[in-house]
């Protein structure tokens, strides 16, 4: 039987296969040499807009590093620290 605290703690756990920004699949391929982050680079000030607790555990989508990429100031306006996009 599964603890109230095991529970709590699986409703909490991070996908790491969920973009931490929009929460779609992220297409990660960690360590595979033809996953196309290699090709594409993730801006540092995009890495930093990554939520704390998904911070080294969750890829950011090839589609918002490219929406980041178009127009910085306006994917930041829509996206904070504090988790995903809230205007949908």
């Amino acid at each position: 039987m599964q603890s109230v605290r095991d529970h709590i703690g699986a409703m909490h756990a991070v996908n790491d296969k969920l973009c931490p920004f929009c929460g779609k699949p992220n297409g990660c391929q960690a360590g595979d040499p033809n996953c196309w982050c290699n090709f594409e680079p993730v801006p540092k000030e995009l890495r930093e807009l990554v939520p704390a607790d998904k911070v080294m555990k969750a890829c950011i989508c090839r589609a918002c590093v490219l929406e980041y990429k178009a127009d910085p100031e306006a994917y930041v306006g829509r996206h904070s620290r504090g988790g995903a996009d809230k205007g949908g």
